[in-house]
């Protein structure tokens, strides 16, 4: 097929800055080897310069096997012969035999040089013109139909003469062939989409709370304040997102740790601001367990169509998370008496409510995925408490603690790509908490009920997690 100047402008042009590129990239210790096929490539351009396509393309087709013969198939050189081909068959109209050549040149370019590499960028626009150029050769005959199912009004030979399919047809058996893609459609799947990621690792928290003398906040302001230091869990960890890009997404996220370790303080006041403290109890917080889960629907903003890396989520939703905590193995410091028997008692925490936040995805690198999340919570709070050798109080529940909360959730985590649908994730996220002044109800074993003002419950938590993630 003659060539058209558009074609030949482009193609000359891609031919000229690989054969440059591809020199200028090639090590001086081949240089020896070097001179054979770099003339023999010199002349493939000059004939393609003056037209001569006819014995440009059988020169350019033995130069690829020179380099692939000297300096192996994964080598510069033959990244360049590929591209120095395909650019002769795209200006013969030979778009499917120049389509695999161009496609494999990227494939080489980016294993070589990297995604910001200029012949990587030269690639990509050489694949785009070709299939522009593709769509411009294959005229209507005059019975056009709407359907891919039935192309029969079409000639098919205009399909056949540009070594493409028809409309409607599959490809031989073992063989791909390529359809040029709608105008801004390319590599673009509109589809629904599966992200699941499942984590384990470590946590560690800090709880505490305290409470005034009556529900003034008063007589005195704390009068007693229990503290939770350094528990630490091992975690299991569950994230899924389903989502349709630009229009709707669904994530759920879940977690559960197990305490393995911690300790426990528990003072009681007489004056105000902690002053004239009369008791205090140094106890093991190594049991109980965490767990958080939350649910959300939100917009996958995708900034660039053909970029699906690049995710831009906002949502909102409803979460539960719950902190089941334990006092055991007492020990009695202030006033002096030592280890005391019996402790068992048990303090169970749950945060409630709506949230929102915003989530980003996006791939800085060639197989590397990076996610970042902040989430902003309002909650109701509620805790029940077993204090076990009171007997004075109620068993098992000695009293409840309900307060409005809120609090954020930072996170953030880094895939690296194995396959095309499997990762090995790391991930990492801060949240701290807090609750308004509430209310303290104390329940007696003669039956009575008495208030006092909860002051506040402050908790904050750390943790880190590795495991497996999968997008299909």
């Amino acid at each position: 097929m003659p060539m058209t100047s558009r074609h030949t402008i482009i193609a000359r042009r891609a031919l000229v800055f690989i054969f440059f590129v591809g020199n200028i990239a090639v090590s001086s210790t081949v240089f020896a080897q070097e001179l054979p096929w770099t003339e023999m490539n010199s002349r493939v351009v000059s004939f393609y310069q003056q037209g001569r396509l006819g014995e440009a393309i059988p020169l350019a087709e033995q130069a690829l096997h020179s380099a692939r013969s000297l300096y192996g198939a994964d080598s510069v050189y033959v990244a360049t012969a590929l591209n120095n081909l395909a650019a002769l068959y795209h200006s013969a109209g030979r778009f499917a035999d120049a389509e695999p050549l161009y496609r494999r040149a990227l494939e080489l370019d980016l294993q070589l040089f990297g995604e910001d590499h200029p012949r990587v960028a030269v690639d990509r626009k050489n694949l785009t013109q070709l299939k522009e150029d593709a769509r411009k050769v294959l005229p209507a005959t005059g019975a056009e139909t709407t359907t891919d199912k039935d192309w029969s009004g079409w000639n098919s030979s205009y399909w056949e003469n540009a070594g493409l399919v028809p409309p409607g047809e599959a490809p031989p058996p073992g063989e791909e062939k390529w359809i040029p893609e709608e105008e801004g459609e390319e590599d673009y799947d509109s589809g629904w989409k599966t992200d699941l990621s499942v984590t384990s690792g470590w946590r560690l928290d800090d709880f505490d709370w305290n409470i005034a003398g009556n529900v003034d906040g008063s007589n005195p302001t704390v009068l007693s304040e229990l503290t939770w230091e350094d528990l630490e869990s091992y975690t299991v960890n569950g994230r899924g997102w389903i989502y349709k890009p630009s229009v709707i997404a669904l994530r759920g996220t879940i977690s559960y740790g197990w305490i393995y370790d911690g300790s426990n303080q528990d003072s009681d006041y007489l004056l105000d601001n902690r002053r004239g403290e009369f008791s205090r109890s140094n106890n093991n917080s190594d049991n109980g367990y965490v767990a958080d889960a939350a649910v959300g629907i939100g917009y996958p903003w995708q900034p660039i169509r053909s970029d699906p890396d690049l995710r831009i989520t906002p949502l909102a939703g409803w979460s539960y998370h719950r902190q089941h905590l334990t006092m055991t193995e007492g020990y009695q410091t202030i006033p002096a008496t030592g280890p005391f028997d019996g402790l068992n008692s048990r303090y169970v925490a749950n945060w409630e409510g709506p949230w929102t936040g915003l989530d980003i995805q996006f791939k800085p690198f060639e197989r590397i995925h990076m996610h970042s999340g902040f989430d902003y919570h309002w909650a109701k709070y509620r805790a029940d408490a077993r204090w076990n050798l009171r007997n004075d109080f109620s068993q098992p529940k000695s009293y409840r603690h309900t307060a409005d909360g809120e609090g954020f959730v930072v996170s953030a985590g880094l895939a690296y790509q194995l396959t095309k649908n499997w990762m090995i994730q790391g991930e990492g996220a801060y949240q701290k908490w807090r609750t308004d002044p509430g209310q303290d109800r104390t329940f007696f074993s003669n039956g009575a009920v008495v208030d006092t003002r909860l002051n506040e419950v402050n908790w904050e938590s750390v943790s880190l997690s590795l495991g497996a993630r999968c997008r299909f």
